[in-house]
């Protein structure tokens, strides 16, 4: 029929040209799949890689780079003495520093005839190197003895650092006769 070549010949050529647009969509479709898989893989490996450095990566210890060099400090004015950390212990993180007489043995806790005298710090806010100090001079007694609070040192005083080892002595370093406090938990440095 005559009549409707010119269409036929329009439909055929637009089908074509469908199908050939059809054909290269896919091959399209295909190739962005493709770089999907490859960006997808990519990405993977930097989160793998992410991951493990994550990992990897030790928190600065706060005893370590803080409480270790005020301890040392307060040891060198104490000639002949021991050094030993304990803690951190109880809910405000306490750590007690303690000089003993030298000849006590390191593996072992000290007898409390050997002890020379403590003081007790604790963090406080730890994004900015706070550390405090209890003053273990001073009592408040705002906690009733067996509570919590008394257990773990609130009716002493948390002080700010003064500015001076010297001072840091002075004001809050216990001294201890014969039979002073006998520390449990203990860790050498």
């Amino acid at each position: 029929m005559k009549f409707l070549r010119p269409y036929q010949e329009r439909y055929v050529r637009e089908q074509a040209e469908y199908e050939q647009t059809v054909q290269h969509l896919h091959w399209r479709l295909e190739d962005m799949r493709q770089e999907l898989c490859l960006a997808q893989a990519r990405i993977n490996a930097q989160i793998n890689h992410a991951t493990e450095g994550l990992g990897q990566l030790r928190s600065p210890s706060w005893i370590r780079m803080l409480i270790n060099p005020l301890a040392e400090e307060i040891q060198r004015h104490f000639p002949g003495s021991v050094l030993r950390l304990s803690g951190p212990l109880g809910i405000g993180a306490q750590v007690q520093i303690a000089l003993y007489k030298e000849g006590t043995e390191s593996d072992r806790i000290p007898p409390s005839s050997a002890l020379i005298g403590y003081i007790v710090v604790e963090p406080g806010v730890l994004s900015t190197g706070e550390v405090y100090v209890r003053d273990l001079k001073a009592d408040t007694s705002e906690y009733s003895p067996g509570t919590i609070g008394e257990m773990n040192g609130f009716n002493h005083p948390r002080c700010p650092l003064p500015d001076t080892v010297e001072e840091l002595i002075e004001r809050f370093f216990v001294i201890c006769e014969m039979g002073g406090t006998q520390w449990l938990t203990e860790r050498c440095i």
